[in-house]
Parts: structure tokens; C-alpha cells; sequence
């Protein structure tokens, strides 16, 4: 055995294991080395209060005392069945429950699945499934989460509860502690709780399945996720389970737990959480929640688990991760989710692999959800849909997860039903706005990653931007323009007559030109083909992380070619508190007037337009239409009655 353990005098039980073994087999060393003090001598097992383990690297593990107390009756429970099983001739259940060499047996290793496997062993094993059953441990282990036994999970005692949803076959909940941080709790729903000896056999009979069947390298991921559901609820229904609800939680939870991502699936599911981190194996899941920002999870992810997710980022993308490749980013989308997932591996990342998994909701937010969410004002809202709807050239900029593409997503949604949209992304971050009418071409470009790799698979986002001259794009969408290569290539492409969107990273203006001018040359006159400058916030605190529109300027000629600075305006200037309006008048806005001559429309009309938007924004924000479908049935249908209404031709208002 790869353990050794002690009790000093304070009744601590110290168990030391050898770096050698895997996480899941903690808590087997853990269960046996107990049982093999209860039979030395059973007096000092009665004083363990406290359990301690100890790893060769230094790292250590306290045990939370009420689980300590939950593990030390299962080991009674495990004597009493060996103790009824003693003169028994049944060698199945010596060998594969209680075995001890050369492994252990499922009793240690798998409590739950040697209850189910038991009470499949006639009537001498139902009644020993029985007594296991009476253990504390078992309900805790019925819960979800294997780190109550590692580290004895988050001590809910005197916690106020905030929040309680459920998400797939989970019940989430949010807690807020003593020390006035969030906690996010993860445990299975009660009807999937009462079925889980049943899912052992199930998920048996689905891996056999895919072994027979498929080979992972041949499908992506979507794809198998999608056939594993299917097997799963045909093997459900032949076992009896009738309620379409539940078939479709079991078949979600038993498909992500065969392909090892049962840990993170509660993550993925949520629509709440925007983004997930896990900075090392065997830690704990944290994420930013829309509504209670920053929380820990009570899940934590050992090196196998992370590898697991590591290998399907790695075939959905047909990416090699090594020595010389560290980090990998790819986008994965099924029925259930669509995320950015970022992984970085040693040696880049000094204490194992690191993981950063960004949620792009499938239907994005609209321009009245970001209002009522105070992250701009119905005026400056109005302004941006003024702008994109005549195809001036928009740049969002701001730091990472300040919401630039949450604002560009929205405004993309509100543009003309009639419009050719190109879209070039390193990873689809843009949703399919098919469903609403609207076209879509979307280029799949190498990422930044790839690119600094060296690897030629697929085109690089300079090339597909220069190129977007030949495919008569009324409007382009591009990801995000990271190096100077894609910033001389977008302003190329703009200094054609291209007109579009893009997001960049920088924390204001001041920065973002001086990168351009100075670091990148991009000559000053070329500044002002960039009619919008709008920049993004994100100001976090304990509660909550807010996201609002900070600053947005204009472009006006320049004058001065050796200060660029000086034909800039600020238009407005927001608040996270309040709800300011533009700092100059509307009909005084450069913007006015470029429309009104590029597009031969007086600026009166204009000005009526930009109007127009605020009643219909209003109108939406009264109705609290926020979903997609809601929202652009209604600011549709209020330009159509306008239209006809007025009688003005149909370039007036687009």
C-alpha cells in the first residue's frame, strides 16, 4: 500500500500517502486504513475526531469533524458486513466488494456502486446493501460533490441562503458566509438522488456501448454528446422511467459523466455564470455570476478530470497541446451551451493546467436587457442604434469581460433584416441570428494562439480581412483585433469604403491610439475612419460585478496630425449609478452630419429617427420585453408602423 498512517494524542488521525496516488484513491486508503486501526485496536479509533492527510509534496488536508464522524460509521458498517459474511461461500462479493489484494475492492474504492451492486447479489447481499445503506456517508456521498470527502466540503452552518434554482439534474444554490464572500453549492436533484444505484447499471451499459460503437477521435463533440443522450434515454425508458423531465436530466448527467465532464457540467448548464476559472488541479471551481458576482463552488476538479476536458477541447479543435504549444483556446458549442474555453498547460502554467471557460449565452442580451441592467442609458442606446443601423464604423473597447461583445451582439441584432453580414472570428462568439431573419456569413479564422505557433491549418484573420473587399459585405462584424498585423489590415480594409464593427482591448482612448500611432504607425489621418469610439467598464465588488458603457467619443477631421488627441469629442460620459444623457446635443454631433451627407437624408429626419429609438426603447423597457424573440417582434414591428405611417422611403429609416 502506498500509505502510512498514525494517531497522536489529540485523537488526530494522520494519514500520509505517496504522491504516486491518483485523487479518487484517497478516500479507499482513507476508508481502509481506518478499518485496519478499528480491528488493531478499537479503543483508539474511538478517539479519532480529527483526520489529517499528508502528502510527500507537503501538501496537506484537514477533514471537516461531522464527515470524519460519517466515514468512521461506514468503516463500522463494513465490519458488520464482514462479520455476516464470515462461513459464506460466495466468492463474488469477497472478490469484488471486499477484496483487499492486490487492490482494494469496490467497497472502498465506490461505496455507491457497491450498494447497487449488492443489492443485485440475491438475499445475502441486499441485506448487506441495507446496512451500508444506514451510514451517514452515504448521504453525503448521495450528494453530488466528492469534495466533501477530500477537504469536508463548505461548512453551510450559519450561512444565509441568497438563492435557490435548478439547472439540469442540479440544484444550485447560493449562499452568503460569515466572512461575507459567496459560495456557490452544487447537489443533485432528490429524483435523481433516488436513482442513482439504477444510473450505475445505466452508465455501465452506455459505456460498453460506446466502446462498441464509436471511437471519440471520429465525432465532434456536439455529435457525441448528442448520440450518448439518445442511447441514454433508450436504455432509460427500457428500465421503466416513464417522465420525460427526468429522462432528459438523467440523460444530460449520465452522457457528461461517461466522457469525464460530470464535474464541470453544472458550470456549463448555468446560464447565470459568465465565466469559470479552476487555477489548478485538485482546487475549487470559482465563477462570476450574473446576479451575485464572485463565488466559490463547492466543486473541486482533480488532474484527471482537467486532463479529461483538456482532450476533448484538444480533438474539437484538432490542436496539439505540449512543451512548445502551452496554450490552446477553441470554442465549443452543443445543444446545451456555447462557450470560449482557454486552457494553459506546464510549463507555461507553473502549477498544473489552468482553465478560463467564457459563457456566450445562446440567445444574447438585447439593447433593453443591457438598459435595465444600468449598462447605458436609453439616450446613448438610441445614439448606437442611430449609428450601426446608417453602417458607421463602430470600435468597443475595454479591458477583459468589460462586456464588449455582450454590446456589439446587441447592436448586431438590431441591424436591417435585408443586410449581407460578414462575420471574421478567431472563435464564434457571435450568435446564429438565422432564426430572426438575418444573413450571416461567418469565417473561422486561426486564433492568436495558433498563429504565434505557427500553424498554417485555416486563414489568419489579416488575410480574411483584406479580403473582404471581393464578397460585398453590407456590414462587417470582426472578433477581436489583438495585434498590429489585424489593426493595419482593419484600417485597410475601412480606408476602401469596408464599414463595420470590431472590439479591441485597451483601457482608454488615450492608450489605444498611442498603441496604434506609435507602436503600430498607423498614420493619425486613418484614426478618424472610425466614426465611434465607445469604451466598456467593469467595476467589481463582493456583490456583484457591474459592466457599463464609460466613455464614447467621435471622431471629427483632424487638424492637428501631431496631436491625433485633438479630433476626438466626448459624447458621453457614464455612471454606474445613473442614467446621464449625451454631453452634447444630438443634432451638434458629427455623426449627424457624416450621415446626412454620405446618405443624402436631412438631418432633420435624423434627428426624428434617433428620436423614434428612445420611444420604441421605452415602450420595450415598460413591457420588460428583454428576450430576443420579444424584443425584436416589438422594435420590428414599431419601425414598420412608422413607416407606413410617415410614408418616407425606406433609406430614411432603415
Amino acid at each position: 500500500m502506498n500509505y502510512h498512517f498514525s494517531v497522536n494524542r489529540k485523537g488526530v488521525f494522520i494519514l500520509e500517502i505517496s504522491n504516486k496516488v491518483c485523487d479518487e484513491a484517497v478516500f479507499a486508503y482513507l476508508v481502509h486504513s481506518l478499518k485496519r486501526l478499528l480491528l488493531r485496536d478499537s479503543k483508539l479509533f474511538n478517539k479519532v475526531r480529527h483526520i489529517l492527510i499528508k502528502f510527500e509534496n507537503g501538501r496537506e488536508t484537514a477533514i471537516n469533524p461531522e464527515v470524519v464522524e460519517a466515514i468512521k460509521d461506514y468503516v463500522l458498517k463494513i465490519k458488520q458486513c464482514e462479520l455476516y459474511l464470515m462461513g459464506s461461500s460466495n466468492h463474488y462479493l469477497f472478490s469484488l466488494i471486499f477484496c483487499v489484494s492486490p487492490k482494494l475492492g469496490l467497497i472502498y474504492v465506490d461505496p455507491l456502486r457497491a450498494i447497487a451492486t449488492l443489492s443485485n447479489c440475491g438475499e445475502e447481499g441486499k441485506r448487506m446493501a441495507k446496512i451500508l445503506q444506514g451510514s451517514k456517508l452515504i448521504s453525503l456521498l448521495n450528494s453530488f460533490v466528492p469534495a466533501t470527502l477530500t477537504d469536508g466540503g463548505t461548512n453551510l452552518r450559519g450561512y444565509q441562503l441568497l438563492d435557490n434554482y435548478a439547472v439540469g439534474p442540479f440544484s444550485i444554490s447560493i449562499f452568503k458566509g460569515n466572512d461575507l464572500k459567496h459560495y456557490y453549492y452544487v447537489d443533485l436533484l432528490k429524483e435523481v438522488k433516488a436513482l442513482l444505484p439504477v444510473l450505475y447499471d445505466v452508465e455501465d451499459e452506455l459505456t460498453k456501448w460506446l466502446r462498441r460503437s464509436f471511437t471519440l477521435e471520429n465525432f465532434k463533440f456536439s455529435t457525441l454528446i448528442n448520440r450518448l443522450e439518445k442511447r441514454t434515454k433508450e436504455i432509460l425508458s427500457e428500465k421503466g422511467i416513464s417522465s420525460r423531465s427526468l429522462i432528459k436530466n438523467l440523460s444530460i448527467y449520465i452522457s457528461f459523466k461517461v466522457v469525464g465532464l460530470i464535474k464541470f457540467l453544472p458550470f456549463l448548464l448555468d446560464d447565470h455564470i459568465e465565466e469559470f476559472y479552476l487555477d489548478r488541479p485538485s482546487t475549487f471551481i470559482y465563477l462570476d455570476h450574473d446576479i451575485w458576482g464572485r463565488c466559490l463552488s463547492n466543486i473541486q476538479v482533480s488532474e484527471s478530470e482537467v486532463t479529461s476536458l483538456l482532450t476533448h477541447v484538444r480533438l474539437e479543435g484538432r490542436k496539439e497541446v505540449n512543451l512548445l504549444n502551452p496554450s490552446l483556446k477553441e470554442d465549443m458549442v452543443t445543444k446545451h451551451f456555447h462557450v470560449r474555453i482557454s486552457i494553459d498547460v506546464p510549463p507555461l502554467s507553473a502549477y498544473g493546467i489552468c482553465v478560463d471557460v467564457r459563457k456566450l449565452r445562446r440567445k444574447p442580451f438585447t439593447l433593453a436587457e443591457l438598459v435595465y441592467r444600468a449598462s447605458l442609458s436609453v439616450e446613448l442606446a438610441a445614439y448606437l442604434l442611430l449609428a450601426i443601423r446608417h453602417r458607421r464604423n463602430i470600435l468597443i473597447l475595454g479591458e477583459p469581460g468589460s462586456g464588449k461583445t455582450t454590446l456589439l451582439n446587441a447592436l448586431d441584432l438590431c441591424t436591417p433584416e435585408y443586410w449581407r453580414k460578414i462575420y471574421v472570428e478567431d472563435v464564434i462568439e457571435s450568435p446564429d441570428e438565422s432564426y430572426w431573419g438575418l444573413h450571416q456569413v461567418k469565417f473561422k479564422v486561426r486564433t492568436y494562439e495558433d498563429e504565434r505557433r505557427g500553424q498554417n491549418a485555416g486563414s489568419s484573420k489579416y488575410d480574411e480581412i483584406i479580403k473582404l473587399l471581393h464578397r460585398t459585405p453590407d456590414y462587417v462584424i470582426l472578433g477581436e483585433v489583438q495585434t498590429e498585423e489585424h489593426v493595419k489590415a482593419l484600417f485597410h480594409a475601412l480606408s476602401t469604403g469596408i464599414r463595420g464593427i470590431a472590439t479591441t482591448h485597451a483601457n482608454d482612448i488615450r492608450s489605444l491610439i498611442l498603441r496604434y500611432v506609435e507602436l503600430y504607425k498607423v498614420h493619425p489621418i486613418n484614426i478618424g475612419l472610425i466614426d465611434v469610439f465607445v469604451v466598456m467598464s467593469k467595476l467589481r465588488s463582493p456583490e456583484k460585478v457591474h459592466r457599463f458603457v464609460k466613455m464614447v467619443y467621435e471622431t471629427k477631421p483632424i487638424e492637428d496630425f501631431r496631436d491625433p488627441f485633438k479630433s476626438f469629442i466626448l459624447t458621453y460620459s457614464g455612471s454606474p449609478n445613473g442614467s446621464p444623457s449625451l454631453n452634447v446635443p444630438i443634432e451638434q454631433l458629427p455623426i449627424i452630419k457624416k450621415i446626412s451627407y454620405d446618405e443624402c437624408i436631412d438631418e432633420e429626419s435624423l434627428i426624428a429617427e434617433y428620436q423614434l429609438y428612445i420611444r420604441i426603447l421605452n415602450e420595450v423597457l415598460s413591457a420588460k420585453a428583454f428576450d430576443a424573440d420579444e424584443f425584436l417582434h416589438l422594435f420590428r414591428h414599431k419601425i414598420f408602423l412608422v413607416k407606413n405611417s410617415m410614408r418616407v422611403p425606406a433609406y430614411e429609416i432603415v
